[in-house]
């Protein structure tokens, strides 16, 4: 069973990692880094902040950076120590041999459950159950898709990795969730957004899909002037 799972992971992977080209490396060094979606970040921040009390806006973006740390530390620092799963660019692995790296970077050496994805997924989740716009939803599972295929062409993580990171950050974005949700309705005379946060109100929220989407043309034509 584990040996037929393992060959449907290693030809996902290879099918992914396998179509790629100079273009295609420097879009998804930008799309896979952290530096370039700060503009997204900025603009969620901005938009909890417009809609939110200050009260409620510190819990919130406190309890959405612990999601994320959450998930973070216990796939790097927990999980990936368990399960002891060489990533597919690690020298020690057989198949690195097929794996087409950029720049040299093969992360490090474990691989396995994904920290961008159980981080990503873990912003997503977060934003969903908060503000629940179709166009914010849709363009944020997106993107975390796009995250996922990401580090599949990096050649940095198996399909399996991805899924578990996956699993987890959704599952800790979801308890942090309600539990901070369960603390702003169970103090109305501390934090006085119930309306918002019930009925999910959150004016300018589509500008966090327009920055996000206008980020990934934005990477797409450097891409395209640096192989040009």
């Amino acid at each position: 069973m584990m040996d037929t799972i393992y060959a449907i992971e290693k030809s996902i992977l290879l099918g992914v990692n396998g179509f790629n080209s100079a273009w295609g490396d420097v879009f998804i060094s930008y799309i896979t880094g952290r530096i370039a979606w700060i503009p997204m970040y900025l603009c969620i921040l901005w938009v909890l902040y417009k809609n939110l009390k200050l009260n409620t806006f510190l819990i919130v973006v406190v309890s959405i950076a612990l999601a994320i740390t959450l998930s973070d530390q216990i796939c790097g620092s927990v999980l990936r120590h368990m399960f002891g799963r060489l990533r597919p660019s690690n020298l020690n692995n057989p198949i690195h041999y097929y794996i087409h790296i950029i720049d040299d970077h093969r992360g490090g050496e474990y691989g396995m459950p994904s920290c961008h994805a159980s981080n990503t997924v873990a912003l997503f989740v977060w934003i969903l159950c908060l503000i629940r716009k179709r166009l914010v939803s849709f363009f944020l599972g997106g993107w975390v898709l796009l995250e996922c295929y990401s580090r599949m062409y990096a050649g940095v993580h198996y399909p399996g990795d991805l899924l578990c990171g996956l699993i987890l950050g959704s599952a800790v974005a979801f308890g942090t969730y309600k539990l901070s949700r369960y603390t702003i309705l169970s103090h109305p005379n501390w934090y006085q957004d119930s309306e918002t946060i019930l009925q999910h109100k959150f004016e300018g929220s589509s500008l966090i899909a327009y920055v996000g989407l206008a980020t990934i043309a934005i990477i797409a034509i450097w891409a395209t002037i640096s192989v040009w």
